[in-house]
């Protein structure tokens, strides 16, 4: 039964107690004493329970004011979690990674589904993980006074460029569990502006390419085709995914692959630039096309040849120019040497 429910009963009861007192005179003095002290105490104790329900009733609206506003707090803090510029990874004492905020997940690329569960030792390098697992050992927490040593670990496979680093410490603010770690994954700060740079040359770089005549292309270090810009299909009549797997061998007649292949075999090996190589090419329609090929190796991050990118810039218009000029050309001389 309710509180409110309760006093109502009691005031039903108090009701009736005044009738039988207003019936009093009916009865022999010493009830309608006992009723005078009984309807009294009734009278007050209903009084105390009034103010009570009221005291519980403001009680009550406290508490759920201070829940609204612990739940607000509570937001605000898991959207300053999520959104933090640094990366957080909150771990148990076998080095588990137990939650994540978006920035880790960013600055790792990893999916937070796959990263909650996995163990961090399995993301640092070997020198790192003998540093987390000495970290990690329950003979040392004990001995750690908060806020406790750090030490920086370097993640396995992370490029140079991107600065990330991971920081391991004990927390000096309340923890949600008595064994609880907190990681920190550091980034270059202006990494993601580099980023956005490169992507904006990015853009440009590929609307670019979209209105040049010439064609575009990439290799693996092998030579074979990893990217071919649209313009290959106005060049040699095939679409851009044709091209992808295929060399700088192909699409050749066979003299001149002959011919190139030696100097193609070449520019592989030593990574160096190529400037304004004329080579030929077979049109799907089989026509001969002429080309001017220009070309730089392209390094990864640490440095090392990893392809080639280039363009070829046809030059079969010019070619054929060249070849009119010069069939004018003996034909002048030879009338020339007939005048004599």
């Amino acid at each position: 039964m309710e509180f409110h429910q309760i006093v109502q009963e009691w005031d039903h009861f108090y009701q009736k107690l005044a009738e039988l007192r207003s019936q009093a005179h009916l009865l022999p003095l010493d009830c309608v004493s006992l009723i005078d002290d009984a309807f009294q105490k009734i009278s007050h104790t209903i009084d105390e329970m009034i103010v009570a329900y009221e005291d519980i009733e403001r009680t009550n609206a406290s508490l759920l004011q201070a829940n609204q506003i612990a739940d607000l707090e509570r937001q605000r803090y898991k959207a300053l979690f999520e959104h933090a510029p640094q990366g957080f990874l909150i771990l148990d004492r076998a080095g588990n990674i137990q939650a994540c905020n978006a920035t880790a997940c960013q600055l790792l690329h990893i999916p937070q589904e796959l990263l909650v569960g996995q163990s961090l030792i399995g993301l640092v390098g070997e020198g790192g993980q003998q540093l987390l697992q000495a970290f990690l050992d329950p003979g040392l927490y004990q001995a750690v006074h908060k806020p406790g040593p750090s030490m920086d670990l370097h993640i396995k496979g992370s490029p140079p460029e991107e600065g990330v680093v991971l920081r391991l410490s004990e927390p000096s603010y309340p923890r949600r569990q008595p064994d609880e770690l907190w990681a920190v994954v550091y980034g270059d700060p202006a990494y993601k502006r580099k980023e956005a740079a490169m992507l904006m040359n990015q853009e440009r770089f590929l609307s670019l390419i979209e209105i040049t005549p010439d064609w575009v292309w990439e290799t693996d270090a092998q030579g074979i085709y990893t990217y071919a810009s649209p313009k290959v299909k106005n060049i040699l009549g095939y679409k851009p995914s044709k091209m992808i797997g295929t060399t700088l061998s192909d699409f050749r007649p066979p003299e001149e692959r002959e011919r190139l292949d030696p100097i193609i075999r070449q520019l592989l090996e030593a990574a160096v630039p190529v400037w304004h190589l004329e080579n030929i090419r077979t049109h799907k329609n089989g026509k001969t096309v002429y080309l001017e090929t220009s070309g730089m190796p392209i390094l990864d991050p640490y440095g090392n040849y990893s392809g080639f990118r280039g363009i070829d810039r046809d030059i079969t218009g010019r070619k054929r120019l060249e070849d009119i000029v010069r069939d004018t050309r003996r034909k002048e001389a030879k009338i020339r040497e007939s005048k004599r």
